[in-house]
């Protein structure tokens, strides 16, 4: 027994001496390892190590690096089970890290430097495999509890620095060798000052596993983490994150993968850079539920979920230019299901104060929408888009035409974002086409159609227009406005238009009709009915006139069919009232009509002063000529005159008919009625021709605004009868003058009387007898009848008359 004494005491003193300077040694040979490493100081406060409780305990770790980097560790603790290392498994009881501090820094080499150590470690060799649980030559690492406090992690590269602060993680039980066991994982932290909490739960190392997890963030800063994604044109983007989700991940041994989550994402303060364009938000919420599956034998995700959006105080900008190019109020998406055939499916989406395109310093945009609706939309895995209703209120446009002839606000807008189109849509050089895939377009347009659009009065349409002078300025109500079936995905079914629009609570303007716009010939059927429009407003538009009064009533059918068109127009004017305008502007109007437009207008007023005719157009669409204003001055032109000379004949049969004298220089003929006959030598008014004075009264009382001018006529046949009168007819006579012929034994006259002065007496009775029969039985105001100077006939013509001409 002394024996054994003396060899066991020394063995122990040995073991004891051994177990003293152990940490020692540790704590030497692991400051020695951080400096093999790479780090450039490296201490240890403390190493204590009890083999027989398995807890190894490390205080004040601190390591440097070359650049500052720094590793820190307070307190870290561990509880090693001994009783386990013979089956090859590492368990650990309890882990523990407490206060600590962590630098990690990426070089522009890429090189990444942890507290100092340069990573990858010398002599660390990792080939990536995945060790089995059923491998019983592998060991295992397990843990009961484990949880790391306060520390302290930052990160910095070229692009980033951040830090994140681990409050507390904590690790509840995991082992490679109980692969279905769940376990908790648990986080509580902080990364730039914003709070993170985590927790996953479930048993990620099962055949079949199944995992939950809880994500929460508030308030997190998102411009730095942003900036690390290159989207190409996209910069500077900013905001304020807030977070909830929770998922769920199941997985099946033959690797399908199903999950399946709610969330809810909140951005505050939303900026950034679109080019030419920038963005901001006051708010962002987006939340729902999504579910998606991956199966072996799928090609792509499976993807179902429904979800909502609100996007509140949306402005876009030019970042150029002072533009606004949208301010939104609110938009809301709601009821959005995506189905797992690819098709999506949106019950509403809705708009708030809604403005669009406006200079910074003008507090009028180009469209203002009060509230706007979208209700029940499908879009389909082809991407064929249909809205079931559209609801607009209180919208109002304005649109400004600048001296120049062009709208400069939206010019301007189209003209940058085609540039900025065209730059982003540069081809790739040849040999970066190699290899790809080329996808092949057949030309056929985006399918869509909407069930109904509703736009609700009162909406405003306000036109300015400085192209003329002076500058027109209009301003419309649109009461409503309906379009019903509109799309071309039946390319067969017309859509149906209606709308009701007011000028200024005086004039009307309603239509309706059928748009087939899809089908392989086009056609239309519209019905346009305007009441009591105002003539002065157009005024500016109108050549060589000034209108100074007048109001337009229209009836107007229009129908095309294929590129055919024609148009039926019962247009009404009412008291107008033109002037002429500067000297020498070409008479775009009254330009080839065979009849003054004074008179042809004077022939269409009626007692009321209203001028009523028929105006039809037709012609093909595809004729470059018809789409210019001649088609339209030409079909006004012939619808006067005709309408005029129709009416005048109407008026006078059947004692009377109209004609055209012959156009004098530089000027349209003047309509004549037929001419007044007299007796020879006669100023009395017959029963005809009182008769068809009758007739000229009546057509004058319809017309207060026709005026006539009756010239008398002399004719050869009255000198004839005067002659009759003072010369014997048994008597041979040669005018004055004339020689006697040759063996003639006729005595020559000194000279046959010539009557001109009774002749001019005879033509000027005649005119006043039709002046004073027209005042005096019809009571036509004289200044409405004009005399000519009384005309004599030498040569053989319309005989005694009188000419009435407009």
């Amino acid at each position: 027994m002394k024996k054994l004494a003396w060899i066991a005491a020394p063995l122990l003193l040995l073991v004891l001496a051994a177990i003293a300077i152990l940490p020692l040694a540790a704590r030497y040979y692991a400051e020695a390892w951080l400096r093999d490493q790479g780090v450039e100081e490296a201490s240890i406060g403390d190493i204590d190590f009890n083999p027989f409780t398995g807890v190894l305990r490390i205080e004040s770790l601190a390591a440097n690096g070359a650049n500052g980097e720094l590793a820190e560790i307070g307190l870290a603790e561990l509880n090693l089970e001994w009783m386990q290392l013979p089956g090859r498994r590492i368990q650990l009881a309890d882990v523990a890290v407490s206060a600590g501090r962590l630098d990690i820094e990426r070089s522009a080499d890429r090189a990444v430097a942890v507290g100092g150590l340069r990573l990858p470690l010398e002599n660390a060799e990792l080939d990536g495999a995945v060790p089995s649980a059923a491998d019983e030559s592998v060991w295992g690492v397990g843990f009961r509890t484990a949880q790391i406090d306060d520390i302290s992690v930052r990160y910095r590269d070229e692009a980033l620095e951040s830090t994140l602060t681990l409050e507390h993680i904590g690790l509840d039980r995991f082992a490679t060798w109980a692969p279905t066991d769940r376990s908790r994982l648990t986080a509580d932290l902080r990364l730039d000052g914003a709070r993170l909490e985590l927790e996953i739960t479930g048993a990620p190392l099962a055949a079949e596993p199944r995992i939950a997890a809880t994500v929460a963030v508030e308030k997190l800063q998102m411009a730095k983490y942003l900036a690390l994604f290159d989207v190409p044109d996209v910069s500077e983007v900013a905001g304020v994150l807030s977070l909830d989700l929770d998922a769920t991940i199941d997985g099946r041994q033959d690797r399908s993968l199903f999950a399946s989550g709610e969330f809810a994402v909140e951005l505050e303060q939303v900026t950034g850079t679109l080019e030419p364009a920038s963005l901001e938000a006051d708010s962002f919420a987006w939340k729902g539920d999504i579910s998606a599956s991956v199966t072996s034998d799928s090609a792509r995700p499976a993807v179902s979920g429904s979800s909502a959006l609100r996007i509140g105080g949306l402005r876009i900008s030019h970042r150029e230019k002072p533009i606004r190019l949208l301010t939104l109020n609110e938009f809301r998406l709601e009821d959005a299901e995506i189905l797992e055939s690819g098709e999506m499916q949106i019950g509403r989406v809705g708009l708030d104060a809604l403005e669009l395109l406006r200079y910074e310093q003008e507090t009028e945009p180009a469209l203002t929408i009060s509230k706007a609706s979208f209700r029940d939309i499908g879009i389909s895995a082809e991407a064929v888009v249909d809205i079931e209703k559209v609801i607009i209120d209180s919208a109002v446009v304005r649109a400004h035409r600048e001296k120049n002839g062009s709208f400069r606000l939206v010019t301007e807008t189209v003209d940058d974002i085609g540039t900025m189109t065209r730059a982003a849509a540069i081809e790739p050089e040849p040999d970066q086409t190699d290899g790809l895939d080329e996808q092949p377009t057949d030309g056929t347009a985006t399918l869509f159609r909407i069930g109904e659009l509703d736009i609700r009065g009162p909406s405003r349409i306000a036109f300015t227009d400085e192209t003329v002078v002076p500058a027109f300025s209009g301003q419309y109500t649109l009461n409503s406005f309906r379009l019903i079936e509109m799309g071309n995905i039946d390319d067969a079914r017309p859509a149906q238009i209606s709308f009701d629009i007011e000028q200024d609570d005086s004039a009307r303007i309603t239509g309706e009709g059928d748009l087939l716009l899809f089908a392989d010939e086009r056609a239309a059927e519209l019905r346009l009915d305007v009441k009591k429009f105002d003539l002065t407003q157009i005024s500016p538009y109108v050549p060589v006139y000034h209108i100074q009064r007048g109001r337009l009533s229209l009836d107007s059918k229009a129908n095309v069919k294929g590129n055919q068109l024609q148009v039926s127009n019962l247009v009404e004017v009412e008291k107008l009232k033109l002037s002429g305008k500067a000297a020498g502007e070409k008479d775009m109007l009254g330009e080839g009509m065979a009849m003054p437009l004074d008179t042809a207008l004077d022939l269409l007023r009626d007692s009321d002063d209203r001028i009523r005719l028929e105006l039809p157009i037709s012609g093909s669409l595809t004729d470059p000529e018809f789409g210019t204003a001649d088609v339209l001055r030409v079909a006004m032109q012939n619808a006067m005159q005709k309408a005029a000379i129709s009416y005048a004949k109407n008026a006078l049969q059947p004692l009377g008919t109209i004609m055209f004298v012959a156009k004098l220089a530089g000027q349209a003929s003047r309509p004549r009625f037929k001419p007044l006959a007299f007796g020879a030598g006669d100023d009395d008014l017959s029963g005809e021709a009182t008769a068809y004075l009758d007739k000229i009264a009546g057509l004058m009382r319809d017309r207060p605004a026709l005026t006539i001018t009756f010239c008398g006529v002399s004719s050869i046949e009255d000198l004839q009868y005067m002659r009759a009168q003072v010369v014997s007819p048994t008597a041979e006579t040669i005018e004055a003058g004339a020689e006697a012929p040759e063996g003639s034994d006729v005595a020559p006259v000194t000279a046959l009387p010539t009557f001109d002065a009774e002749r001019i007496q005879l033509a000027q009775s005649r005119g006043n007898a039709v002046h004073d029969y027209l005042t005096g039985k019809h009571a036509i105001d004289a200044e409405r009848l004009f005399r000519c100077r009384p005309e004599v006939e030498e040569q053989d013509g319309d005989g005694p008359r009188v000419e009435i001409t407009l």
